[in-house]
């Protein structure tokens, strides 16, 4: 490779971390923002702070959380191009979970994950578990594409709460 696409690389990957990091950075403050408006907040002084790490330790989590890495196995969700190597949604979305869960666990909020495995794993059935679960939150990820270069940006579906006003059509 030449100086300068070496550099022009060198931008790309950084802006793509940049964006990444944003994107888990959104949905770990959009999981904690849910949790605290529905009211599903256990433990804490039963005023407005949130505990303490100190105080976290023998506590039971602030809530517990499902995160459903979009597609699996056999469904490996959109597909891309970069540099010549393909880039497969579910990849992407097993990336960006596992870090959400990293960060959503360190403030005591437990995280049930759909599949940690690359498995096929149908809508039934990822409905399924969810309910079982009782979670206070569902979160699916993922990392749509579409053919028009003229569409992009990032998309975040959650179910709207009982009790949390819907805002917008």
């Amino acid at each position: 490779l030449t100086r300068k696409a070496k550099f022009r690389l060198a931008l790309v990957i950084a802006a793509g971390l940049l964006i990444l990091a944003l994107l888990v950075a959104a949905l770990v403050f959009a999981v904690k923002g849910v949790v605290a408006l529905t009211g599903k907040i256990r433990g804490g002084d039963g005023g407005d702070t949130l505990p303490t790490v100190s105080q976290q330790v023998d506590m039971d989590p602030l809530a517990t959380v499902i995160l459903d890495p979009g597609h699996g196995g056999s469904d490996g969700g959109a597909v891309a191009e970069f540099e010549g190597a393909e880039v497969i949604e579910k990849d992407i979305d097993a990336a960006v979970t596992e870090m959400v869960k990293v960060l959503l666990e360190r403030d005591n909020i437990e995280v049930i994950l759909t599949r940690d495995e690359d498995v096929d794993m149908d809508l039934k059935e990822r409905t399924k578990f969810a309910n079982a679960a009782g979670a206070d939150l569902f979160v699916s990820l993922h990392c749509n594409a579409h053919a028009s270069a003229d569409i992009s940006g990032i998309e975040v579906w959650i179910a709207n709460p009982v009790g949390v006003p819907s805002y917008g059509t």
